[in-house]
């Protein structure tokens, strides 16, 4: 990597990179997962990415180095919960990370990381989730690397 990534919100101009990406991570969930996700020509729609950028709840980053998105991070704020059993509080839900693959292990991952968790932080939110499938054992690692632990274990069987 030439350069440092910069960590910026995503913008009017970044769909069709960021289609790109997602479409990636998503035949990567098909290929594992065909049970469950469907081949499709475009994981979101140009009406689903303007809600993304015009919703406050919802925070996408992408790191870009030389004018390349190398990676982005979508995450969605929780303001506590409907259920009275659980205590009430602000969460950050990660939905997705992905690193274009000419820029994995370079970092970006990290740094994108790192860039939600301090702006979770400035918002006063308590915690960060995010689910991540028990084949993408890459993921998993990576994640652990991060400082996350297990919070739950959701167990499948198929008849």
């Amino acid at each position: 990597m030439e350069k440092e990534p910069v960590i910026r919100t995503i913008d009017t101009h970044d769909y069709e990179e960021l289609l790109l990406l997602v479409n990636h991570l998503h035949s990567l969930h098909v290929q594992n997962r065909p049970d469950i996700y469907q081949n499709a020509s475009c994981a979101f729609t140009p009406d689903e990415f303007e809600n993304r950028l015009n919703n406050p709840n919802n925070i996408t980053l992408v790191a870009q180095v030389d004018g390349q998105i190398a990676g982005l991070c979508m995450a969605l704020i929780k303001n506590g919960t409907d259920n009275n059993l659980v205590v009430s509080h602000k969460t950050l839900f990660i939905e997705d990370v992905c690193v274009h693959p000419s820029f994995r292990r370079l970092h970006v991952g990290t740094l994108l990381l790192n860039h939600v968790e301090s702006m979770a932080k400035a918002l006063g939110i308590e915690r960060i989730d995010l689910s991540v499938w028990s084949f993408n054992e890459t993921a998993l690692s990576f994640y652990s690397s991060w400082g996350m632990k297990p919070q739950r274990v959701i167990m499948e069987k198929k008849i």
